[in-house]
């Protein structure tokens, strides 16, 4: 019987398929990072590709709108919360 006072450690297995992607994304980001130019050539043909279709580029649009509004903007709102929290008062009495 396991003592209940000990931590129980739960390992997650990967099957050899799961290792073998992420692998595929460890490599996709090293090629991307040492690639920067070719990337950003890429991603400048893809949104050119994109505005040429107006109804996909308008989700594209909506889609980065909701996500500014919904994770971007309320975690940049908590981090200045927080700076302010911790910076020292100014005022000296």
């Amino acid at each position: 019987m396991e003592n209940e006072n000990e931590p129980t450690l739960t390992t997650v297995v990967l099957t050899a398929a799961e290792k073998m992607y992420q692998s595929h994304l460890k490599n996709v980001a090293k090629y991307q990072k040492k690639n920067g130019l070719k990337m950003k050539e890429k991603q400048t043909r893809y949104l050119a590709k994109m505005k040429d279709e107006p109804e996909r580029y308008d989700e594209f649009l909506k889609k980065r709108r909701d996500y500014y509004k919904d994770v971007l903007k309320p975690r940049k709102e908590q981090v200045i919360e927080t700076l302010r929290e911790n910076r020292p008062s100014t005022l000296v009495i």
